[in-house]
């Protein structure tokens, strides 16, 4: 298994790596700072030795490939660069740790809230589903959650990554001092980095309210 350097710094945008396999287009390193597609959050893109890095998948037993677009460059053993395409990799951190502030804040003002689902686009436009226990986030609830989302940005709050202590391979955020969050993908340090967010509302089935989140700067 690579060793994934996005867990032990997400700003690292560039590592030396080792190939391990080629099949396909799929080229498999000893350990890569590429992210690969998984949890809602895109795979990365860049390049590896000045190839293309066209996206970047996690396989069924987390494995990363990175699919390239000319794999006859690459050969087992050999060594290579890799390089991110960093804008894009923290636009994503950034719109990555605004889902997951904003399923928090709702919370306090619409009751305990389960969050079925979300998803990020490249544009910095992102989506998280939210079940309200109490009240649905809809009418005047979205300003209000937009409001207290962009002053708890504003503000600034630690963001912290870590594993459980037991289940090595069973990974939380916490945001401040707000619950721990099951997630394995790349984030901010601090909020203050998401910038100021726009919120909407989508009704996508009985009793779920998607917000539509947009990086606004």
């Amino acid at each position: 298994m690579a060793r994934k350097l996005f867990y032990e710094n997400a700003y690292d945008a560039t590592c030396t790596a080792k190939v391990v396999a080629v099949d396909g287009n799929a080229v498999i390193l000893d350990q890569t700072v590429f992210y690969g597609e998984s949890g809602g959050q895109p795979g990365d893109t860049g390049t590896l030795n000045g190839v293309k890095v066209i996206s970047t998948k996690a396989r069924e037993d987390g494995e990363v490939l990175h699919l390239v677009e000319d794999p006859s460059k690459f050969a087992v053993g050999s060594e290579v660069s890799g390089s991110l395409d960093w804008e894009r990799r923290l636009r994503l951190m950034r719109t990555h740790t605004s889902l997951h502030l904003v399923a928090q804040v709702a919370e306090t003002i619409a009751g305990k809230c389960q969050c079925t689902g979300s998803g990020m686009k490249d544009s910095g436009e992102g989506h998280v589903d939210l079940m309200a226990a109490e009240k649905r986030i809809a009418g005047e609830l979205v300003p209000l959650l937009e409001a207290k989302c962009n002053e708890v940005i504003r503000k600034g709050a630690e963001v912290k990554a870590f594993f459980d202590e037991q289940r090595k391979d069973y990974r939380f955020i916490q945001i401040d001092s707000l619950p721990p969050i099951p997630c394995g993908g790349t984030h901010v340090r601090n909020v203050s980095e998401i910038g100021a967010i726009k919120l909407k509302r989508e009704n996508v089935g009985k009793g779920k309210d998607r917000v539509i989140v947009t990086l606004s700067s």
